[in-house]
């Protein structure tokens, strides 16, 4: 039997039909797989920010005289490990201008600081150190919600002597690492 070249033709076409069919029946799985990773470092905000700006309040003063009306602030903290809590009076009491016979030139005021899953601090700036912290609570859990803190002027028993008088309340968290 002669080989045409068309019949060699349709032999090479049945024979690559066969050989495709064939690899077509074989199939290779080739698997990837992709291990994702995250660190999440420990965090905490006050206020929404991990930087946040002061608050600024103001105790009233009638004739001269402290008012004694508490001052309550209720402040969002959210964070995801455990920290400890500290508290600080940076003058240890709102200061003002220099004392004169008959006048009183601090107030005196207490505060607590509560809620959120923090421990409860209480401190009088009376007996406060200027800057010294007070506290040094562990959180037994995760702080997050609100924080409460109440100041509360001390009425003095002179009048304020006329002025500015200013403090600054330092609250501190700090991670536990």
């Amino acid at each position: 039997m002669l080989i045409t070249p068309a019949r060699r033709a349709v032999c090479a076409a049945i024979a690559f039909a066969c050989l495709t069919s064939a690899s077509l029946a074989e199939s290779i799985n080739v698997t990837q797989d992709i291990n994702l990773t995250a660190t999440v470092p420990a965090s905490c905000t006050v206020g929404g920010s991990s930087t946040p700006t002061a608050l600024a309040q103001t105790v009233p003063i009638v004739a001269g005289q402290v008012d004694g009306t508490q001052i309550g602030l209720e402040i969002p903290l959210a964070c995801n490990t455990g920290v400890q809590l500290d508290a600080a009076s940076l003058s240890a009491g709102m200061r003002g201008p220099t004392t004169a016979q008959g006048t009183a030139n601090v107030i005196n005021y207490t505060t607590q600081i509560s809620g959120g899953g923090l421990p409860t601090i209480n401190f009088d700036t009376t007996t406060a150190t200027p800057g010294q912290f007070y506290g040094g609570m562990q959180s037994s859990t995760i702080p997050n919600g609100q924080v409460n803190v109440i100041i509360t002027p001390s009425p003095t028993s002179l009048p304020l002597r006329a002025g500015v008088y200013t403090d600054t309340l330092r609250v501190k968290l700090t991670i536990n690492q």
